[in-house]
């Protein structure tokens, strides 16, 4: 795929490209060519990996490996600076208050699925593979990744209530992204 964005890089030559990717794509041989051949065109790039926890002031600790290319300019090409702030509030701050009604009905809903997927992962326990989901309960100072396939019930992460787990509500997940989520 890289080999696409480098072909549109090269015809368009924008201002600047933005790229992001997992943390390990950086140093892959795609990533690093790709950097090369951005270069080799003519940008000053810059690159790295951001913790957003550790670094950002964001409770996801979803590291991203980022790539920005500038074409050079009369000043100092562009870098990213991270602000060095790591977060310092708890998951709970993301979560909707307490709701006993909602709370059990929302576990209820998911109940024979996480049943399902506790019996899946004590298979692959027994046999040494390492898979899970994370619960968390509102103490924890990071949240972890929210993947695009949430809404399929299979890896968290989840909430704890007195009724079982549920999963996190819309309202929560726009707070934990910080934006709001169109879904009409």
């Amino acid at each position: 795929l890289y080999l696409h964005v480098l072909r549109v890089v090269a015809d368009k030559m924008p201002s600047f490209v933005v790229l992001e990717n997992v943390p390990s794509f950086g140093n892959s041989l795609a990533g690093l060519s790709l950097l090369d051949s951005l270069q080799k065109i003519g940008y000053d790039v810059d690159c790295g990996t951001l913790d957003p926890n550790a670094e950002w002031n964001e409770p996801s600790t979803r590291k991203r490996w980022f790539a920005v290319a500038t074409l050079p300019r009369k000043s100092t090409p562009f870098s990213v600076k991270s602000p060095e702030i790591p977060f310092s509030g708890v998951s709970g701050d993301f979560l909707d208050p307490l709701n006993p009604e909602l709370d059990r009905y929302d576990a209820e809903r998911i109940a024979k699925t996480i049943a399902g997927l506790d019996r899946h992962n004590a298979r692959h326990k027994a046999a040494g593979n390492g898979f899970g989901y994370t619960v968390i309960d509102g103490t924890e100072s990071s949240i972890p990744t929210l993947v695009r396939s949430y809404h399929k019930i299979n890896c968290g992460p989840f909430v704890k209530t007195p009724y079982g787990v549920r999963m996190l509500r819309k309202s929560e997940f726009e707070r934990i992204q910080g934006h709001r989520i169109l879904t009409e």
